[in-house]
C-alpha cells in the first residue's frame, strides 16, 4: 500500500514538473514588441515543408501581430460578402462580424432577391465602403450587391481563400500578406 502511494505521489510530481517546466512567462514577444517567430525545425521533413511553404522569408513571419493590428486600426469591424465565406476562423480569430450571401463553402451560386437585399442594406446601415468576393469568381453577385445599395459607390475587393490554388507564383506567406492588405482596405 505505502509503495503505491510513492508511486503515485513520483508520477504526479513528474506530471505538474513536465506540465510546467515551459511555463515561464517572459516570452520574447512579452519583453520585445518587435521581436520575430523563430522557426525550430527538428526533422529535415520538417524543414523542408516550412521553407517550402514560407520560402526564404520563414524568420519575417509575424502575420498574426500584424493582422490583430489591422483590425485594431480599422474604423469598421464588419465583412459583407457577396459570395461563399470560407474566413470563419478569421473572423472568430480577430472579432470580426461577416454577413455572407452563402455559408460557408457552399456549393450554392444563386442568391435571392432578399439576400441580396439584406447585404445591400447592412452595406448602407454600417457605412462600408466595399464588398467582398472570393478568388476566381466574377464578382457579379457582389456587383448586384454594390448596385443595390444607396450610393452604389462600394468597391468590390477580393480575398484569396486558397482553395483553388493551381499556380506556384504565389507561396502561403504572399497570399496572406495581400489578403492582409484587401483586409486594412476593407476596415476602414
Amino acid at each position: 500500500m505505502k509503495t503505491k502511494y510513492i508511486l503515485a505521489l513520483a508520477l504526479s510530481l513528474a506530471l505538474v514538473f513536465t506540465l510546467t517546466a515551459c511555463g515561464g512567462r517572459n516570452t520574447a514577444s512579452d519583453t520585445q514588441p518587435d521581436a520575430k517567430l523563430s522557426i525550430v525545425a527538428t526533422t529535415f521533413p520538417l524543414y523542408d515543408w516550412i521553407r517550402q511553404v514560407l520560402g526564404d522569408r520563414a524568420g519575417d513571419v509575424d502575420l498574426d501581430r500584424r493582422y490583430a493590428a489591422a483590425v485594431a486600426a480599422g474604423t469598421k469591424d464588419t465583412l459583407v460578402f457577396g459570395d461563399r465565406f470560407p474566413f470563419l476562423y478569421l473572423a472568430g480569430d480577430y472579432g470580426l462580424d461577416y454577413y455572407a450571401a452563402f455559408v460557408g463553402c457552399s456549393a450554392e451560386s444563386e442568391a435571392s432577391f432578399e439576400t441580396v437585399i439584406f447585404l445591400a442594406n447592412k452595406v448602407d446601415e454600417l457605412g462600408l465602403g466595399c464588398v467582398m468576393k472570393l478568388e476566381g469568381g466574377d464578382g457579379k453577385l457582389a456587383q448586384t450587391v454594390v448596385e443595390n445599395t444607396a450610393d452604389k459607390t462600394a468597391a468590390v475587393l477580393e480575398l484569396d481563400s486558397m482553395q483553388s490554388t493551381t499556380s506556384l507564383d504565389d507561396d502561403y506567406l504572399s497570399v496572406m500578406e495581400n489578403n492582409l492588405r484587401v483586409l486594412k482596405d476593407a476596415l476602414k
